[in-house]
């Protein structure tokens, strides 16, 4: 399996500028955001290939990830996402070689625990979810939250892996662990947004 996952470090003390009120009101803020889909999200559209909605006071930051076929954060917010998308032909053969893999999963299920492992290997203290078994749309997912530290940061993960077919995508949110509560349902809206564009083909 090629490991397009590169550790992400999450800068936990962000430049702020005092000019952008909106933003350091936004750093004492606790409670959900409550982002309404029709209002607060703009509508990704990536080489033709899928869809994505991402929240609108999100930018493009390619820079995030080499491998990353959609990449968007706010600094102020501390949050982004990203989606990584491989080609489910060059996994099938060494998947079952990687620590995570068990015989009675179904593939997204295996593909996404190896993926917590490469993850967590490079955080502090690291706390897994078990993966959920899902449909978003008609594709099979598996949905898993992710926490530990990147340089004594607390930093957490939600990982959403959808099985396409020929290629397999993971939507990964990340921000720091203080604000799960926050971004909760904004990565739950973001995941369960996405939509294939290409026809299925097993």
């Amino acid at each position: 399996m090629k490991q397009k996952f590169i550790p992400l470090v999450l800068i936990a003390l962000l430049f702020v500028s005092c000019s952008d009120s909106r933003g350091l009101l936004d750093l004492f803020s606790k409670g959900p955001e409550n982002l309404s889909l029709k209002k607060d999200f703009t509508l990704l559209e990536v080489e033709g290939d899928y869809s994505l909605l991402v929240p609108k006071y999100m930018k493009e930051d390619k820079s995030l990830h080499p491998d990353a076929s959609l990449a968007y954060k706010h600094e102020v917010k501390e949050v982004a996402v990203l989606v990584i998308d491989e080609n489910k032909s060059e996994l099938i053969g060494s998947l079952a070689l990687l620590d995570g893999y068990t015989d009675s999963a179904s593939f997204i299920e295996n593909y996404a625990k190896v993926q917590m492992n490469m993850i967590s290997a490079n955080l502090g203290f690291p706390e897994m979810g078990e993966p959920v078994l899902k449909k978003i749309g008609e594709l099979d997912a598996a949905q898993v939250w992710l926490e530990g530290q990147i340089e004594e940061a607390p930093v957490v993960y939600f990982l959403s892996c959808v099985d396409a077919g020929e290629k397999v995508y993971m939507v990964m949110s990340y921000t720091s662990k203080e604000k799960k509560t926050k971004f909760e349902d904004t990565f739950r809206k973001i995941a369960d947004s996405f939509l294939l564009i290409s026809p299925v083909i097993d």
